[in-house]
């Protein structure tokens, strides 16, 4: 019931990702200025396009064991750990660098969705083990969204396009 209001500092501008961790340490995705995090009342950058390669965070997924998985629009993953980055891009074997969605499986593995290149299963230290695409018969390769249901059901959202069932 109580709003405590907090300005963002000025360079943050437009939040679009958000997730938090069990120390309730929040980490806001921005559209223009990076990954920020917020504790104690305070914010602090935690890394721009000079380390992410890309300004502009579509989603954030903040693991148990202490790491953070950042999905860009353009650059890719990056999953911050112990005060260093990973990165997971084309190179790695994403098909595509704009990252809609990250989701964490039951068995500990991630979904990471993309705009453009279907969705691609990374493993805990970010090693892509599959992609599917339209060509394995996904419903599109922009993805949206994914859900694993409670009967280990993976579920891929691909807008207007439709609905997948893993």
């Amino acid at each position: 019931d109580n709003i405590i209001p907090s300005k963002l500092p000025k360079p943050i501008l437009v939040p679009y990702a958000w997730t938090s961790n069990s120390k309730g340490e929040i980490f806001i995705g921005t559209r223009s200025s990076g990954v920020w995090k917020y504790s104690n009342g305070s914010f602090k950058k935690l890394a721009d396009k000079k380390v992410l390669g890309q300004n502009f965070i579509r989603s954030l997924y903040y693991d148990n064991d202490n790491s953070l998985w950042i999905g860009t629009n353009g650059a890719g993953v990056a999953i911050y750990k112990d005060g260093k980055f990973k990165f997971i891009n084309k190179s790695t074997g994403l098909k595509s660098e704009f990252v809609a969605c990250i989701f964490k499986t039951k068995a500990g593995n991630y979904w990471i969705g993309t705009s453009g290149g279907g969705a691609s299963l990374a493993d805990k230290d970010g090693t892509v083990i599959k992609t599917i695409t339209e060509k394995e018969g996904l419903a599109s390769n922009i993805v949206s969204s994914i859900y694993e249901d409670e009967d280990g059901i993976v579920w891929i959202s691909t807008g207007v396009f439709g609905l997948s069932r893993l």
